[in-house]
């Protein structure tokens, strides 16, 4: 089942990866203010690709209070002791994981520099809440689901409200008959209780097929964190429910019910408007409705109650509208250069402050003929998502691609929407894109003879860090790290560093790198610390597994 639902959803789903509209070196300069008419992204500086040489990086201005310690969790091997890890090398013991737990898949989440939620399996599922003060275990309910389907494999923390946890893993299998992804139990864990209920068992996640198992697809948090929308389904999939759960106490409310597929259900990321395609219906989690005519138009939810109106099968320029479903604001109109077609991508498109809306077209492999507009890009390849930036005043620009090449799991963008992870328009380079400020932070050359496989991209408050290896027509190997510090506006890169490191999961304040290797051969798997300085990994612990996977 698992290898067949990819090959389904790509038909229906397809993922990208996007560029600048100049193929040109990028400066480091500030951004000016784009909401002016007619204003163009700022360019940042290109990376040099010969050696792993940190970009020169302007002084800090003293914060008053130093940032808290950042703790890494791993499990050390023979002993099954849990230790806590700081970058400078400081172990603290805080407990021992049970031999019958550690032979199996564990999965571990932070929470905060100084703890984490981790959970593991034997004939059960357990769960500890992780401090440097010890390893205090969470009490799960009786009903608490796990059996022979059930896995940690790409469990995930659907929401967070303070210290009310919603968490969920796969514990049904999809359904190919009616086409339904996996299901699986949704835990609400209270932190300071310790204690644990189960809300749901059978919450709709895709955790394996190729552009859905993103979990922002299927789990969509309120703006001020305290509501999470999701779709539940039984196993016999009768009926699917659009539901909502309150994190402050755990309470869930049904909003709607339909008899289609969940893949046919779109969301606005905050999941408080919806269309539910095969019901014709839009709606919204306050209890409002309206019949959606979907033959002739279809409809994409966007934030703030906002939703794009098109025609599907348009060619040529086609025309956008921003409505208001249910409400009064004046609508918004958009000149497409592109063909369109009935795919959403709901975590890239959006409507920016500016009023500007970024949309995510469809690659040449599903288009029935190639528009214009691709004349102007010799280099546009056939599976390339192009992703185009369009005023309300007709202008239209292309951002660039988002690239089959360049994500395994989910989609190249934060949380929040600002930052994606794109390849240039003339497909020359891969760069890091801030669509607030409509400029490139950062910039990597790409070679038309190589071919790249992206591991990894990593969004957090401090930094953004790319991770992918790349191969020659000569099966030669290398691997690179990127990171973007937004401590100090600077990039570092690390190119042809060895590939028994795994993953570069971190960056700190004084742009070194937290990267984790992996054992391979007489090599022994070990938390490092990458110094920019002096251009070399100093291990801070071997013998180790990482408690927190890295994918």
């Amino acid at each position: 089942m698992r290898r067949i639902l990819p090959a389904l959803l790509v038909l229906i789903f397809i993922t990208a990866c996007v560029g600048l509209t100049q193929a040109v070196p990028l400066s480091s300069e500030p951004a000016e203010n784009t909401s002016e008419e007619n204003a163009a992204p700022i360019p940042s500086a290109v990376l040099e690709t010969t050696a792993p040489t940190p970009v020169s990086e302007p002084a800090l201005t003293a914060t008053p209070v130093p940032p808290p310690a950042h703790w890494y969790w791993v499990v050390e091997n023979q002993t099954n002791n849990i230790i806590a890890i700081d970058p400078n090398g400081e172990k603290r013991k805080i407990g021992t994981l049970p031999a019958s737990e550690a032979e199996n898949f564990y999965q571990g989440f932070p929470l905060d520099p100084e703890r984490a939620l981790f959970f593991t399996a034997d004939d059960q599922l357990h769960a500890y809440l992780l401090t440097l003060n010890g390893m205090q275990p969470i009490e799960l309910p009786a009903d608490t689901v796990w059996g022979p389907d059930a896995t940690l494999t790409r469990s995930v923390i659907a929401g967070r409200l303070n210290d009310h946890i919603l968490f969920t893993y796969s514990t049904q299998e999809g359904v190919m008959d009616g086409f339904y992804p996996e299901s699986g139990t949704l835990l609400f864990i209270d932190l300071e209780s310790l204690a644990a209920k189960v809300i749901d068992e059978a919450a709709y996640m895709d955790r394996y097929s190729y552009g859905f198992s993103d979990p922002r697809y299927w789990f969509h948090a309120s703006a001020d964190q305290r509501y999470v929308r999701y779709m539940n389904g039984p196993a016999d999939r009768a009926e699917q429910d659009l539901r909502e759960v309150d994190l402050l106490n755990g309470e869930v409310r049904t909003v709607y019910t339909t008899n289609s597929s969940p893949y046919y259900a779109y969301a606005s990321p905050q999941g408080d408007l919806w269309y539910m395609g095969r019901s014709s219906a839009v709606l919204d989690v306050n209890g409002n409705q309206m019949d959606f005519d979907g033959e002739s138009q279809t409809f994409f939810p966007l934030a703030d109650g906002k939703g794009i109106v098109a025609s599907p099968d348009c060619t040529g320029t086609c025309e956008l509208k921003v409505v208001t479903p249910f409400g009064s604001a004046p609508d918004l109109t958009f000149s497409l250069p592109w063909n369109f077609i009935d795919h959403y991508y709901p975590d890239m498109t959006q409507l920016m402050p500016d009023q500007d809306l970024i949309f995510v077209g469809d690659s040449l492999y599903y288009l029935m003929d190639t528009p214009a507009f691709a004349e102007q890009y010799p280099n546009w390849g056939f599976n390339d998502v192009p992703i185009f930036r369009l005023s309300p005043n007709g202008e239209s620009r292309l951002i660039g691609f988002y690239s089959f090449d360049t994500s395994e799991y989910g989609f190249p963008v934060s949380p929040d929407g600002r930052y994606y992870f794109l390849l240039s328009p003339q497909s020359d380079s891969f760069f890091i894109y801030d669509a607030v400020e409509d400029r490139s932070l950062t910039e990597f050359p790409r070679s038309a003879d190589v071919t790249y496989y992206l591991n990894t991209v990593r969004f957090s408050p401090s930094s953004i860090i790319v991770g992918w290896n790349t191969k020659t027509e000569g099966d030669e190997r290398k691997q690179f790290y990127l990171a973007y510090s937004h401590v100090s506006g600077s990039s570092l890169l690390l190119e042809g560093i060895g590939r028994e490191v795994y993953d570069c999961s971190d960056q700190l304040d004084d742009g070194s790198l937290i990267c984790w290797r992996y054992s391979d051969q007489d090599i022994t798997s070990a938390l490092l610390r990458y110094d920019p300085a002096a251009k070399e990994m100093i291990p801070l612990m071997e013998n180790i597994n990482p408690i927190v996977i890295l994918e």
